[in-house]
């Protein structure tokens, strides 16, 4: 059967509409609402807006509750979540565009952190500071600290 010509071209207008209006939703309104709900535009085209400066402290405490700092070096062989790329050479300064893997990950970081330690509890601070692109170097932002702390299962005694 063949559609008449006005029904067919009725019905691409109707397709084509729809085709607008899903591509003004995705490529308008998801962006413009990641930016207002989340403050962060993580469904927005972000990349080279901004860069982040961060270091990360890693320490495990004793029974007297002392610390003793850990190498993030020596935890990234034993991250498998997103983080895991961020751990390398974190013990100083490093810059990036973004550390929203790391920031989410904090808690699984400190539990990988926990295998081969002797302490019970691990301490876990991320120092992050961001840069605008208009002067690198420099940031009238202060530095926002976000820590974590996890306690470790206890170790398993050989029988």
């Amino acid at each position: 059967m063949r559609w008449p010509r006005r029904l067919a071209t009725a019905a691409w207008l109707v397709r084509s509409h729809w085709r607008a209006a899903i591509a003004v939703v995705v490529c308008l309104v998801v962006p413009l609402a990641s930016w207002l709900v989340g403050g962060r535009g993580s469904f927005a085209y972000t990349m080279y807006s901004s860069t982040v400066t961060y270091r990360l402290e890693i320490a495990w405490l004793d029974d007297d509750g002392s610390r003793h700092p850990v190498d993030p070096n020596e935890v990234a062989g034993e991250v498998s979540s997103p983080a895991a790329p961020f751990l390398a050479g974190a013990g100083d300064l490093r810059t990036v565009a973004q550390i929203d893997a790391l920031r989410a990950h904090l808690a699984d970081v400190a539990r990988a952190a926990c295998k081969g330690r002797h302490g019970r509890v691990i301490e876990i601070a991320l120092h992050e500071r961001s840069l605008p692109l208009t002067s690198p170097g420099f940031s009238s932002e202060p530095e926002a600290i976000r820590t974590d702390r996890v306690t470790c299962p206890p170790a398993e005694s050989p029988k």
